[in-house]
């Protein structure tokens, strides 16, 4: 039986991570554009062209962008120079839920293994005189009690990992160099929604 629930266990955790795997979704990233005089542009990596960067403005329904075929003329761009931008922060949209929920599901499932495979505890002996105790005995006996438990623990462990991965941006210095931002164009044209 324990056998059979780790296998499983093992299936699904694996056949979870194959279907994150095929979506072929544009992915947007948020993107907060610090400029020279440190001013901050906030907004969503549209383009990415020879000397500028194009930003959608942030309050804005995604779905507009997705449905096919749609009007490039229906957003307000902000056009940014290399020459104006100190560092370029992305950050993908859904990143930090995404991110708590994977470390949840893995320090779930890490520690529901190891509370099976640490077993049952072996019955205590019957009582011999006086048999009361003034502190409760929270320790599971069976190893399904002990996978709750470890489970639990890791699995608290495991999103507040996820969330502290979750929050990390990628920042890119450009430092106001249209030099840095050209050696940098590649790596930028990943991220913009339109390559």
């Amino acid at each position: 039986m324990k056998v059979l629930t780790m296998v499983l266990v093992m299936f699904f955790l694996v056949a979870s991570i194959n279907a994150q795997q095929k979506t072929s979704k544009k992915r947007m990233y948020y993107t907060t554009v610090v400029k020279s005089d440190k001013t901050r542009l906030h907004g969503l990596l549209y383009q990415v062209e020879d000397t500028k960067v194009q930003l959608i403005p942030v309050p804005l329904n995604f779905k507009l962008i997705k449905a096919e075929p749609y009007n490039p003329d229906q957003f307000n761009y902000q056009d940014v120079y290399a020459y104006e931008i100190e560092q370029i922060k992305l950050k993908r949209r859904g990143k930090l839920a995404k991110s708590t929920l994977i470390g949840l599901a893995v320090g779930f499932t890490t520690g529901f293994i190891i509370g099976m495979a640490d077993g049952d505890e072996p019955p205590d002996p019957p009582c011999q005189g006086w048999c009361f105790s003034l502190t409760p005995d929270f320790t599971p006996e069976t190893a399904e009690g002990k996978g709750a438990l470890y489970g639990t623990g890791l699995g608290l462990l495991g999103a507040a990992v996820g969330a502290i991965v979750g929050s990390m941006k990628l920042k890119i210095p450009i430092n106001g160099s249209v030099d840095q931002f050209k050696a940098n164009q590649p790596r930028l044209k990943k991220y913009a929604y339109q390559r």
